[in-house]
């Protein structure tokens, strides 16, 4: 087809009205603007977004605590901006006296618009998504909270159909002008096994319907997090971070934080630095060759000697034998 008559079909088509349609061309002119956030990095604006982890990874937590940061205009961890307004929060995990608890916990005042929708809400049942529409409208939030994916539709997650019912639902309430942000699980796998967009759990509609997907994990330290972006569709993903949980003792606070980039690396060697420690207190003194082929089946000996190196003088002491062989005991 040549410039001119396209040129005529378009005059033709936009007459009919019956269609709506964009040239190339056209959409290279318009503009958009930047990008808009709900939370910088994290959440775009008017998008669907997963939090995944494994259970007792503090989901709920942190979906609180970014409900009261977008309704307070505090930053999210004290390092994400985020666009300040209402929040709708759909828990179907939690009884409202758990959530009272952990609202307290967290620092919530009468000053937080932050709106839970009480009813028994399945959100692939018209009459009830309807429900949701009708508080959208109303209250207009910045965010709309699902907790969680699995108790909010009758179907089954693991089939396509019944996922992209509910995946469509999501983008409705995104066309209205908020942020949609669901809690989900991985699959079950190993401990060890490094986690992809492939580790959500369910259909594989779910990762396609997402605008973006994080990932959180527990952290053999009891007070961190370790945060992934697992895909990012407006941008590219960002570094995984750390998050620093504060509890106050007297009070029964709780803080996240932010605490830098997350180094896997280091989480490994101070896995083997404290299984060393432990194997120390036992056998008291070992040479290096003896401490790499126990750990050899789960660890790199570069891993195993780069941790040797951390632990000495401070922790171990390192001692020279015959033929410059090395071995290592506990400082007393």
């Amino acid at each position: 087809m040549t410039k001119e008559e396209l040129k005529s079909v378009l005059i033709e088509v936009r007459e009919d009205r019956s269609v709506g349609f964009l040239t190339t061309g056209e959409i290279l002119k318009k503009e958009y603007g930047e990008d808009v956030w709900t939370v910088k990095d994290l959440i775009p604006e008017c998008s669907i977004t997963a939090l995944s982890g494994t259970p007792g990874s503090f989901k709920t937590w942190l979906t609180i605590e970014i409900a009261r940061c977008i309704s307070s205009g505090d930053k999210f961890l004290n390092k994400f901006e985020v666009a300040r307004g209402t929040v709708l929060f759909i828990d179907k995990e939690n009884h409202q006296k758990h959530i009272q608890k952990r609202l307290k916990q967290l620092g919530f005042s009468d000053d937080h618009n932050v709106i839970y929708l009480t009813d028994d809400i399945f959100v692939d049942k018209e009459e009830d998504f309807k429900k949701v529409l009708r508080a959208v409208n109303k209250f207009k939030p910045k965010l709309v909270v699902f907790d969680s994916l699995v108790r909010i539709h009758q179907g089954d997650e693991n089939t396509s159909k019944d996922i992209a019912k509910v995946m469509g639902k999501f983008r409705v309430i995104t066309q209205k002008g908020a942020s949609v942000l669901f809690i989900h699980h991985h699959r079950k796998e190993s401990s060890k096994a490094k986690k992809s967009p492939n580790s959500l759990r369910g259909s594989s509609d779910i990762l396609a319907g997402l605008d973006s997907l994080l990932f959180v994990e527990k952290s053999s330290d009891e007070d961190l997090l370790t945060i992934e972006q697992a895909k990012a569709r407006t941008q590219e993903i960002i570094e995984p971070f750390s998050v620093l949980i504060e509890k106050n003792k007297e009070s029964g606070g709780i803080k996240f934080s932010y605490n830098g980039e997350y180094d896997p690396t280091k989480t490994v060697r101070d896995e083997v630095g404290k299984e060393i420690i432990e194997l120390l207190k036992e056998k008291t003194e070992m040479s290096r060759a003896d401490i790499i082929e126990i750990f050899s089946d789960e660890y790199s000996q570069n891993t195993i000697d780069m941790v040797l190196k951390e632990l000495v003088p401070n922790i171990l002491n390192k001692t020279s034998g015959p033929k410059n062989k090395f071995t290592f005991s506990l400082k007393k």
